[in-house]
């Protein structure tokens, strides 16, 4: 359930954190070629590494394409992290081999009916060396043959990374996390860190899972509004600007402490949910690695 849910997160993450930066693995202009019939493609969020999302459109529709690269410790992993999805989606999706995505991977889509499924959708997860691919397409009617093939050739992009060690390096090491201090908050235990695009990161070990997640062109009034949502306590925090702040102690979702601050117009949040309430030596950590990521310290 935990792999699932990881998956599910990062899907999430990058249209929560809407960037303007280019795909640096796959260019717009290479998906317009791919699947033309939902031309002109816009970049919504990229980066160097990680995660990107486009948006397409047709007369039929709107059509948005996701992938995710994620990196593992070794081979092994990474099959061992598909085979845990497709073990977890159980019988609630139509699930069908993929050849291309390697020894495990695999294509699904929710099941709708009777006839086979919501066929306007498909996902695919697969694995080369350390690198795992997850994408998502979403068009108006159904994904056609010649749609499917293209949007494997293009996920297929996303294994050229195992062969640029700078950008697996990237991928592994977020540039927002001083290092020192988030060895302290896993307390030296063995974590792992994901880089999803240029806005978000994830760093965890087992249960306990460090957020972080950049948003672009927030006013003053919505901070503020983020900064009271979900229950928690909430508490100013003046070293991290005006709107600066921690919330902690929530009565909805996981247990959790979430430190909030205004750098321009993008918004800063990070989130440590370590499987129970986070007591105050975790919380003043939180702060630190929100004021090293404010001062540029890594």
């Amino acid at each position: 359930m935990k792999t699932q849910w990881l998956a599910i997160l990062v899907f999430l993450l990058p249209l929560n954190a809407l960037a303007a930066d280019a795909c640096a693995w796959l260019p717009a202009a290479q998906v317009a070629k791919a699947l033309p019939a939902y031309s002109p493609w816009q970049t919504m969020s990229g980066g160097q590494v990680g995660s990107c999302q486009f948006l397409g459109r047709s007369e039929g529709g709107p059509a948005v394409l996701s992938f995710n690269q994620m990196v593992k410790d070794s081979a092994g992993q990474a099959q061992d992290f598909v085979v845990s999805m497709r073990t977890n989606l159980g019988s609630s999706h139509v699930i069908e081999e993929m050849e291309g995505l390697g020894s495990k991977g695999f294509a699904y889509r929710p099941k709708e009916d009777s006839a086979g499924g919501a066929r306007n959708s498909l996902f695919l997860v697969g694995h080369e060396g350390r690198v795992v691919v997850m994408g998502s397409l979403t068009v108006p009617g159904e994904v056609s043959t010649a749609a499917r093939d293209a949007y494997l050739a293009l996920a297929r992009n996303a294994f050229e990374l195992s062969a640029d060690e700078g950008a697996m390096q990237a991928a592994t090491r977020c540039e927002y996390f001083n290092q020192s201090v988030l060895k302290r908050l896993f307390e030296g235990a063995t974590f792992s860190q994901q880089v999803y695009g240029s806005n978000s990161c994830i760093a965890n070990a087992g249960k306990r899972v460090l957020m972080l997640a950049i948003v672009e062109d927030v006013s003053p009034g919505l901070a503020q509004t983020m900064a009271s949502s979900g229950g928690c306590r909430s508490e100013p925090l003046p070293a991290l600007g005006a709107h600066g702040s921690i919330s902690h102690a929530c009565s909805e979702g996981n247990p959790r402490a979430t430190v909030r601050y205004l750098q321009g117009s993008r918004h800063f949040e990070f989130s440590w949910i370590p499987g129970k309430e986070p007591g105050e030596a975790e919380r003043d950590l939180l702060i630190k690695l929100a004021l090293a990521a404010r001062e540029g310290v890594q």
